[in-house]
């Protein structure tokens, strides 16, 4: 903008100073279209930042729930394993699978089974820590990446997911046996992601 109302006083001022019978005209018509040109610049500008970071949300979250996906956890889980043991790069990667959700889908409708999802992914993110990631591998699977696991008591932690998804099914289909299955990994050192 600064720039844009610097060429602009310098063009009116030299197209008014200048011999002719129209030059205030001119120089009106000429100071109106750079500015028109700006403004198309600054709303190009702003439209392309505001679909990056919508297409970087959506790159990098589950459709559905709106929680991380498989490539945030990846990510995540990159970033993780990159850093030295010793700096605090200690974690665990709970697994994390709802029991006979198939039967949700078959016995009701895929309706029905996409809210029991929406709902164990927000049961799952409200017990979670702070930093943890909650993420949705596919289908009925998820996955939560505990990070700050010092003086936290993990086996107590998937119980607590184990309950969420509990409430969140029978808050959504009880009729189908509402549990779901928590396993933890605890990384050491010269983990991959293919060995986690």
């Amino acid at each position: 903008i600064p720039y844009a109302i610097m060429v602009t006083t310098l063009a009116f001022g030299i197209l008014v100073t200048s011999d002719g019978p129209a030059q205030f005209a001119h120089a009106a018509v000429t100071v109106g279209a750079i500015w028109m040109i700006v403004a198309s610049f600054m709303v190009a500008e702003s439209t392309t930042r505001r679909l990056a970071r919508l297409n970087r949300r959506l790159a990098y979250s589950d459709p559905l729930t709106g929680i991380a996906n498989t490539r945030r956890l990846r990510e995540q889980l990159t970033a993780v394993l990159a850093k030295g043991f010793g700096e605090g790069s200690t974690f665990a990667l709970f697994a994390i699978d709802l029991d006979n959700f198939k039967l949700v889908n078959d016995t009701f409708d895929h309706t029905t089974g996409d809210r029991v999802l929406c709902a164990v992914a927000d049961e799952l993110s409200a017990e979670a820590g702070h930093f943890d990631l909650v993420a949705r591998r596919g289908g009925d699977e998820f996955s939560v990446l505990a990070v700050d696991i010092d003086n936290r008591d993990l086996e107590a932690l998937a119980r607590r997911f184990a309950d969420a998804i509990g409430r969140a099914r029978m808050r959504t289909c009880p009729q189908i046996s509402p549990s779901g299955s928590v396993a933890y990994v605890l990384s050491q050192s010269g983990d991959t992601i293919a060995s986690i």
